[in-house]
């Protein structure tokens, strides 16, 4: 959409990134839309050259395990490459994503 992308926006993505399975797919059914997060995921990522191999053949499972690993593995890359893009205009040192992934 070309619309610059907030730091609200990152920590959206990388909360979406990190929560656990066990915790995202119950409240995904108890709202009632896990079956169209799943389903909206592939129509978004139809002709998106963004996602892996691997993650394209996840992200079109069936299974919500699968379909959320593939989803939050191009989510995290998203945040990763936009925070990087975010952080070189900033003049203040900030922790790198990755090691504050980890941490989590």
């Amino acid at each position: 959409m070309g619309l610059p992308v907030s730091r609200l926006c990152i920590a959206d993505k990388l909360a979406f990134a990190i929560t656990p399975a066990w915790l995202y797919i119950p409240m995904a059914r108890w709202t009632g839309e896990l079956a169209e997060y799943m389903e909206r995921s592939k129509e978004r990522q139809a002709g998106d050259r963004s996602f892996t191999d691997e993650e394209l053949t996840i992200i079109n499972s069936s299974r919500p395990r699968e379909w959320l690993r593939g989803l939050q593995s191009y989510t995290l890359r998203w945040v990763e490459r936009h925070h990087a893009e975010f952080v070189k205009d900033r003049t203040t040192r900030s922790v790198p994503l990755k090691s504050a992934v980890r941490a989590s």
